[in-house]
C-alpha cells in the first residue's frame, strides 16, 4: 500500500516538473522569437484598423520576415491554442494605387510567431503588454511583457525592454 502510494505521488510530481519545465521552454523561446522580430524592425508606427489584444498596434517592417507586419494576441488556427499572431500589413491604399494610406492597415495573413506545439500538453503564450518609446537618440525603445501557461501551472510573466537596432 505504501509502495502505491508512493508511485502515485512521484508520477504526480513527474506531471508537475513536466508542465513547469515546458512552459519555461515556452517562455524561452517566445521571448527569443518576439526579441528578434522588434530588435531588427524599422519604420515603426502606431496604426489604426488593427488591434494587438493589449493596447494600440504597432507596424513595422520586418528584417526578420521581409514584410511589415504586427504582432498580437490571437489563436493558433491548427493547434487551436492561444499564442502570439504575426499580421501581415498589405499598405496598399482602398485605391489600389501602390501608395500606403497613412495610419491604415489591411490584414493579409496571420500566422503564429511561433510553434507552440511542442509537447502535446496545451502550453500557451500571450501578450500582456507591448510599447514602443520612439527614442530618437538610439533608434527607439520596445517593452513587452509575456505570459505562458500550461494546464494548472501558469509561469511568471516577464518582462523585456529591447532596442531596435534599425533607426531609420
Amino acid at each position: 500500500l505504501a509502495v502505491a502510494a508512493g508511485i502515485g505521488v512521484a508520477v504526480k510530481a513527474y506531471g508537475s516538473i513536466k508542465q513547469a519545465t515546458e512552459a519555461n521552454a515556452l517562455m524561452g523561446n517566445a521571448v527569443t522569437a518576439v526579441q528578434d522580430e522588434l530588435r531588427f524592425a524599422y519604420d515603426v508606427e502606431a496604426v489604426s484598423g488593427a488591434s494587438s489584444g493589449v493596447g494600440p498596434a504597432y507596424a513595422f517592417d520586418s528584417s526578420v520576415r521581409g514584410y511589415r507586419l504586427y504582432l498580437a494576441n490571437g489563436t493558433d488556427s491548427i493547434t487551436g491554442r492561444d499564442t502570439i499572431i504575426v499580421n501581415g500589413v498589405n499598405a496598399v491604399n482602398p485605391e489600389g494605387t501602390a501608395d500606403p494610406l497613412p495610419g491604415t492597415v489591411d490584414t493579409v495573413a496571420a500566422l503564429p510567431l511561433l510553434n507552440t506545439d511542442t509537447s502535446g500538453t496545451g502550453a500557451s503564450v500571450q501578450l500582456d503588454s507591448l510599447t514602443w518609446n520612439p527614442d530618437p537618440v538610439g533608434g527607439g525603445l520596445w517593452a513587452f511583457s509575456l505570459t505562458v501557461s500550461n494546464g494548472d501551472y501558469e509561469a511568471q510573466s516577464k518582462t523585456i525592454t529591447v532596442r531596435t537596432v534599425n533607426n531609420w
